[in-house]
């Protein structure tokens, strides 16, 4: 005989007594038997999931939890259980995601708005805590490794997402005259032809690239070739300030240098790609586009395989549209 419309089946009661007395196990039992009896009441699923948190079976709370949304949609605890269960075994995003759903039901008290805003924001400053924690770990790993250019761009990248952090204000302002240091050395070193080069890319990224186009090119000048390592990274870069000004037919000259001597360089050819698309010149894009990804995930990442695919499914319905109207 079921109990679903009846009465509680006595095992609900008895969970109820053992979960007050923390007798955790033996609530869990309790309430299985009851969902057996009665496998639609969202409520056993509720309380299993309590129990199993009590004692850290987040897997558990948070199948429980899931169960008792299944069961019961509009029943705002169900979400707790299973944000609470996501957000201690690290699933922070998770718990959002799932609590987002929760204050989407409609008629909820403020009261319970308010709980779901405090256990959100718990949930993103632990997220935020965390990478931090990473960035601190990883930017160590690095200045043990020598890395200290690196060590710096890591504690950057984490002042970033949590600007208050005292410990990695502590790393960056150990690290920066480190690398200032280093990087005086460095430029010390430089030839006439790398310094222009350096020149070019601080304007760059100071985002004056007229300027910064003149320095390439006057590095280029000097360099007498297309082909060495360094007259690449010009080319390159030069073409970058291009596609910056939307000059593409400038874009177009300096990666095709590019190419001529590297034909599998990947910047080179995404960028020539996205400046022959521009241009309209849609065959030619694909052409690019199509080499680049043959190149595979591996090699070209999957950012930019990404990148590639949206870009070739753009270009061939380009390429219909204009076999259509011709």
């Amino acid at each position: 005989m079921g109990w679903a419309f009846r009465e509680r089946p006595p095992s609900q009661g008895e969970g109820n007594d053992h979960f007050r007395a923390k007798r955790f196990p033996e609530a869990i039992a309790a309430y299985s038997e009851a969902i057996n009896l009665s496998p639609d009441d969202h409520t056993f699923y509720s309380n299993r999931s309590a129990a199993y948190a009590a004692i850290g079976e987040w897997e558990n709370a948070a199948a429980d939890g899931q169960n008792c949304i299944t069961k019961n949609r509009e029943w705002i605890k169900g979400y707790f259980r299973l944000a609470t269960a996501q957000q201690n075994m690290g699933q922070y995003q998770d718990a959002i995601d799932t609590l987002t759903r929760g204050k989407a039901l409609a008629d909820l008290p403020k009261q319970t708005r308010d709980e779901l805003a405090t256990k959100v924001a718990e949930c993103r400053a632990a997220m935020v805590r965390d990478r931090t924690a990473a960035c601190i770990e990883s930017a160590n790993k690095l200045l043990a490794n020598d890395d200290i250019k690196g060590a710096l761009q890591m504690a950057e990248a984490g002042l970033r997402q949590d600007p208050e952090s005292a410990e990695l204000k502590s790393l960056k302002a150990r690290v920066e005259p480190m690398f200032q240091r280093q990087e005086k050395q460095r430029v010390a070193g430089l030839s006439r032809t790398e310094l222009l080069k350096e020149e070019g890319d601080k304007l760059f990224k100071a985002a004056q690239f007229e300027n910064a186009i003149e320095k390439y090119s006057k590095c280029l000048d000097a360099e007498g070739s297309m082909t060495t390592p360094l007259a690449v990274k010009c080319l390159l870069n030069r073409s970058a300030c291009y596609k910056q000004l939307s000059n593409f037919s400038g874009v177009i000259d300096d990666t095709s240098y590019v190419l001529e001597e590297h034909p599998e360089n990947v910047k080179a050819l995404i960028r020539r790609a996205q400046a022959f698309e521009a241009c309209e010149r849609y065959r030619l894009a694909l052409q690019d586009v199509r080499t680049a990804i043959g190149l595979g995930i591996s090699v070209i990442g999957n950012a930019n395989f990404t990148l590639c695919t949206s870009m070739q499914g753009r270009l061939d319905r380009a390429i219909r549209i204009d076999r259509a109207q011709s």
